[in-house]
């Protein structure tokens, strides 16, 4: 037989139980078209119909069917609505919307989001049970992972086990209907789909027992050894083991279907087992029935909790509290058993198997408090010496309903200075639990320490809750498998533990592990902090635009966690997609830095605000932030002094700081740098700018400041000499370039060395060690020596020198700019106080065709034609010389 045809009979049975599936609605072709989505939820079945715009629409329930109207015409796409859902037992297209045919029980909820419209298909309320501990009281509620309330329990006590007084009735309260714009984070994005069909799983067993102390060996005349005293929360009659699972007498089912409590068991012929003597085996089994189906057989069997397949054939374990709605199945002979129920193999519903110390069940707060009040009663009745064990199970009780402190109290009653008691694990733990709860995270932090505990299982997930609290990581592998524990907890502990555990998985990366454990939260989820972890599963899923909705909503948000975390989330979500750029982000953050103070989380944020500055190019703000940082978090200081080092070297070279600015910010910022290439040329750059503003005082003490702690002194040396000859002080000036290293400066700030040098020595008086520093420098040189030749009147030198400096700087063609006009009439001065009446004619007849007509070129024809008669020489020498006398009084008053 074919995989094909097991599939078949599969999906045959399936449909069976689930009745007709609606098809498309065809409808106008101008109407718009609207997707519907669906989603399997711990207890709910979800359907979303996507509008692209707002859509009034009505919902009316009149018992097992429920109508939906939509204000207008649209083309529904519903081809989600042919796979089986629970709670659904068949829908159909209407001209107005949707008629929807409901299991019995089902009750049904709506809501919008955004422009979507989200249907909500309630799980039916399961009737009230017996309370796990023999008392008579409510019943504890499903747990958050099952996919519908369970029916009552039909398993027959064992021997070990007394019966308890049948419980009256009573059904569960239903849930409110939603309000605002809460929504589950689930209805922004289908579930995921399930992992693939693991192998055989051993028997679902019932909840495992609380692991209490082993008993004390019998004492002996001959040996006093100290008894050890009972549990802290003694186990409940009957709890030691689950019930054995039942083996059923026929090896001929191919694949195996969990559908609600009922296990649908699919056969390759129409030989259908004797259904008489499979009712005789156990009441568990006396509901069972035959399907037939197309090709093959089918049994159902009610009431089931789990089941399995070994060597010898199924096994079915009886449901006698909260258990997983099914086991992945291995393959068998004609191919893979196919299991249609993808939430049976959720990440949150293998709790089961996970080591625990605490009686905590997901149980309603009504149950634990009258449990509270039922144990109150029989502590006051009890006698002295049996009411410790009932006082450890009140402090369990009180655990469960939030209640920490009282908790502790109640604990510390029953351990009392026993040191035996006080370092069971179970009081450890409860202990550490209660701690944490109550944000007394050291005194959780030595009890979880303690080597009696084990490293994994339930003391794992405490461990990890305390780290949580600690610095915001989850970093630990046995945390974060203990995970679906949580799940599995009262509702009053879970909506308190969840949230904050679901965000910090989230901000850890572990979003698969966050995504599961908010799908699997139930009311939980709808915690700000719950919704905050969607939205980052949604960011990571590349779904920007429901992240984005996500953030906005919560950065509105009154829980102040919640807020603080989604506006930094959204600044980093805008910047990553372009919508902002990196100084808006930074503005934002900063911005949100007042939301959450005193942490970690603030440092980072600071920390990252600055860093967007400067990428920004605003390093004077990120400065001023990294400097308020370090004041408000002294144990970060040294960290952020590397960071404040870069920004204000970055802050000295940005050219749109003014350089008075900069100055007082490298005076203040000195005592915090360190020598830098980057440093000098910053410092470098802000002494220029002050000498083209004419304040060559205030880059002269810059330069002092600056030299001691240079990677480069020679070179802001020279700079420095250069300030002092403004200042007009050649004396400092000499001084400073003796500190510069001489000859060994290369390149453009050797020759400024030189040059400052000579003009030092040439402003002390020293003309004969300037004239012998410039010739040393050749064509480089030439300029300021022919100015300081012709200040001796060697006009035959100065003429010369000229001349090689015009070799290298006139134009080769063209006509002559104004620096070339300049040094050619110099040039033609020169050559006429010399006498050089034959350097004039050649000078003449090389330049005059290229000198435009002006008051210049009749300047250059009277210095350079041939008769003489009209210039006084002797005259114009005095006129020069004392010109220059003018110039040097005038440079000593400056």
């Amino acid at each position: 037989m074919s995989r094909t045809r097991v599939a078949a009979w599969l999906c045959a049975g399936l449909l069976a139980l689930g009745g007709p599936v609606a098809g498309q609605d065809v409808r106008s072709g101008s109407a718009p078209s609207v997707r519907v989505r669906t989603g399997i939820h711990p207890t709910f079945t979800r359907i979303v119909f996507d509008w692209p715009e707002n859509v009034p629409y009505s919902v009316v329930q009149n018992g097992e069917t429920a109508e939906l109207h939509f204000g207008r015409a649209a083309r529904l796409d519903t081809t989600a609505l042919g796979r089986p859902l629970r709670n659904l037992a068949g829908a159909e297209a209407s001209a107005e919307g949707m008629v929807f045919a409901l299991r019995p029980g089902v009750r049904v909820r709506h809501l919008t989001v955004g422009t979507s419209v989200v249907v909500d298909l309630m799980d039916p309320v399961a009737p009230v049970a017996a309370g796990p501990r023999g008392h008579q009281g409510p019943a504890p509620q499903a747990p958050v992972h099952s996919p519908q309330a369970r029916a009552p329990d039909r398993t027959q006590p064992s021997a070990s086990q007394a019966p308890a007084p049948p419980p009256a009735p009573a059904p569960a309260p239903a849930p409110a209907p939603p309000t605002g714009k809460a929504m589950p984070p689930a209805a922004a994005a289908p579930v995921p789909p399930p992992a693939p069909s693991a192998p055989a799983a051993a028997p679902i067993a019932a909840p495992p027992a609380p692991i209490a102390a082993p008993p004390a060996p019998a004492a002996t005349p001959a040996a006093s050894a100290p008894v050890s005293p009972p549990p802290i929360v003694a186990a409940s009659p009957g709890t030691e083991a689950g019930p054995a699972p039942i083996r059923l007498p026929f090896t001929g089912a191919t694949a195996a279907v969990m559908r609600g409590d009922s296990v649908l068991l699919v056969f390759e012929d129409a030989t259908a087992p004797d259904i008489a003597m499979l009712r005789r085996i156990s009441p568990l089994l006396a509901g069972a029935e035959i399907v037939e189906m197309p090709g093959g057989t089918a049994l159902r069997l009610p009431a089931a909790s789990g089941i399995s397949r070994d060597a010898q054939g199924w096994l079915i374990t009886p449901a006698t509290g909260p258990a997983l709605r099914g086991t992945p199945i291995d393959p068998t002979r004609l191919g893979n058993a196919l299991s249609l129920l993808p939430d049976a193999r959720h990440p949150m519903a293998a709790h089961a198997n996970i080591p625990r110390l605490l009686h905590l069940r997901d149980e309603s707060d009504s149950t634990l408090l009258a449990r509270r009040q039922e144990l109150m009663a029989r502590i006051a009745a009890a006698p002295a010496a049996t009411r410790d064990s009932l006082r450890g199970e009140l402090a369990e009780t009180l655990l469960a309903l939030g209640l920490a402190p009282e908790a502790q109290a109640a604990l510390k009653l029953a351990t009392g200075d026993d040191p035996r008691r006080v370092q069971q694990p179970q009081a450890l733990l409860l202990s550490a639990a209660a701690s944490l709860i109550a944000g007394r995270l050291e005194e959780a932090r030595e009890a979880l320490a303690h080597p009696g505990l084990p490293a994994d299982g339930e003391v794992a997930l405490w461990r990890g809750i305390a780290g949580i609290q600690e610095d915001g990581r989850v970093a630990d592998p046995a945390f974060r498998a203990a995970l679906p524990l949580l799940t599995a907890y009262p509702g009053a502990l879970r909506n308190r533990l969840l949230p904050p555990i679901a965000a910090a998985l989230a901000e850890g990366g572990a979003m698969r592990d966050a995504a599961a454990l908010v799908e699997a939260g139930g009311e939980a989820s709808n915690h700000p902090l719950a919704r905050f972890a969607w939205a980052r599963v949604l960011e990571a899923r590349n779904e920007v635009e429901p992240a984005l909705l996500g953030y906005s909503v919560l950065a509105d948000s009154r829980d102040r966690d919640a807020r603080a975390r989604a506006i930094g989330r959204l600044a980093e979500l805008r910047l990553a997609t372009g919508r902002i750029d990196a100084g808006a982000a930074a503005e934002a953050l900063e911005a949100s830095i007042p939301a959450w103070r005193g942490d970690r989380r603030e440092l980072q944020r600071r920390e990252r605000a600055a860093e967007l500055r400067s990428r920004a190019g605003q390093h004077a703000q990120a400065l001023a932030l990294m400097q308020d940082t370090a004041g408000a978090f002294p144990e970060a200081a040294e960290s952020l002094r590397v960071a404040m080092r870069g920004a204000t070297v970055a802050a000295l070279a940005d050219a749109n700081i003014p350089p008075m600015d900069a100055t007082r910010l490298l005076a203040q910022q000195r005592a915090n740098l360190v020598p830098d290439p980057a440093l000098d040329a910053a410092v470098a750059r802000i002494a220029e700018r002050l000498m083209a503003m004419e304040l060559p005082a205030q880059a002269a003490t810059l330069l002092r400041e600056a030299v001691p702690a240079s990677t480069d002194p020679g070179g802001l040396s020279v700079r420095l000499a250069e300030a002092r000859l403004a200042e007009g002080d050649a004396t400092a000036a000499l001084e400073a370039l003796r500190n510069s290293g001489g000859a060994a400066l290369p390149g453009e700030i050797g020759l400024r060395r030189a040059l400052a040098e000579a003009k030092a020595r040439r402003q002390t008086g020293d003309r004969a060690g300037a004239i012998g520093v410039l010739r040393a420098l050749g064509p480089d040189g030439a300029a300021p020596l022919s100015e300081l030749l012709a200040e001796t009147q060697d006009w035959t030198g100065a003429a010369s020198a000229l001349a090689s400096h015009m070799e290298r700087s006139m134009p080769v063609d063209g006509p002559l700019d104004d620096a070339a006009r300049r040094d050619l009439l110099r040039m033609a001065a020169f050559l006429a106080l010399a006498g050089d009446q034959t350097g004039l004619d050649a000078l003449r007849d090389r330049y005059a065709p290229r000198l435009p007509a002006g008051a210049f070129t009749e300047a250059f024809a009277a210095l350079a034609t041939r008769s003489t008669g009209a210039l006084n020489l002797p005259r114009l020498r005095d006129e020069i010389a004392g010109a220059r006398a003018l110039q040097n009084q005038a440079r000593a008053l400056r």
